[in-house]
């Protein structure tokens, strides 16, 4: 049921895909400050950086995340949807459309990309070196790093 709705989030995700706006920073790449960035620039924490699947999908690690210092990509079956291209590319043309939010707290990170009133949210709480909850409305599937 949890790989479904993954699934089916993922697809939505794709989409609706997003840019950003706004300025004012507080957080940075490595996630040593605490506090809320709005900014054009997606800043990953450092211990979020790497590949991430669900833990229980054994050999089957079709879908999860891929996060870079400065990129959120999704990937699925058939693909990936990485956030720094689409945000490059729309702020080209409209840069009120999007928005971006950031919150860093020591071992969580959120992540908040609207469009045009659609916001598509990823939250991540730190369990530990490896392993990670993906926070999704009631769930918290366990993601592991790859």
């Amino acid at each position: 049921m949890i790989k479904r709705i993954f699934m089916l989030t993922m697809a939505l995700f794709m989409v609706v895909s997003c840019s950003s706006d706004d300025s004012n920073s507080s957080g940075n790449a490595q996630g040593t400050e605490q506090g809320i960035s709005k900014s054009k620039q997606i800043k990953t924490p450092e211990w979020l950086h790497g590949d991430w699947v669900h833990k229980n999908n054994g050999e089957y690690n079709y879908s999860g995340f891929r996060i870079k210092p400065d990129d959120f990509c999704v990937f699925f079956i058939g693909g990936a949807m990485c956030y720094k291209q689409m945000i490059e590319q729309t702020i080209k043309v409209d840069d009120s459309v999007f928005e971006v939010q950031q919150v860093y707290k020591s071992d969580y990170y959120k992540l908040s990309i609207s469009a045009m009133g659609v916001e598509t949210l990823y939250e991540f709480k730190r369990i530990s070196e490896d392993e990670v909850e993906f926070i999704f409305g009631g769930l918290r599937p366990v993601m592991v790093k790859k």
